[in-house]
């Protein structure tokens, strides 16, 4: 029997610690308040947002909770990143800058902002 390999996986894992990055720069919240505001230790967020440590359970609920954002969105970006690793993606952080280029502009239209969007509020979509 043939492998199945979803054929609908993006070639690149992007790190669920850089779309925490980006939401905290748009709120103007540093990683430090992140964690007071959360009761977390500072390094806890700082692992996640330097894309070092992986967000567990524990750290969606927390982030729902003070970002009024999904935790199961997060998690489905925790769970997207494993499965694009899985099927032979490499992570975001591995690419050159010119590998970078053409995926920051294929997103000018804002499709991958509103599909993380959608992630993080609702928590139904598929990431």
């Amino acid at each position: 029997m043939a492998e199945f390999k979803p054929s609908v996986l993006p070639d690149v894992a992007d790190h669920p610690g850089g779309f925490l990055r980006d939401e905290l720069d748009a709120r103007g919240i540093s990683p430090s308040e992140l964690a007071t505001m959360m009761g977390r230790p500072a390094e806890d967020v700082y692992g996640v947002v330097n894309e070092q440590t992986m967000i567990t359970d524990d750290f969606a609920h927390d982030l729902e909770r003070v970002l009024d954002t999904s935790a199961q969105g997060w998690l489905n970006l925790v769970t997207m990143y494993h499965l694009v690793l899985e099927n032979g993606g490499k992570p975001a952080s591995d690419l050159t800058a010119a590998e970078r280029a053409p995926l920051s502009s294929k997103s000018a239209d804002g499709l991958a902002s509103r599909t993380v969007d959608s992630c993080l509020t609702s928590g139904d979509h598929p990431c």
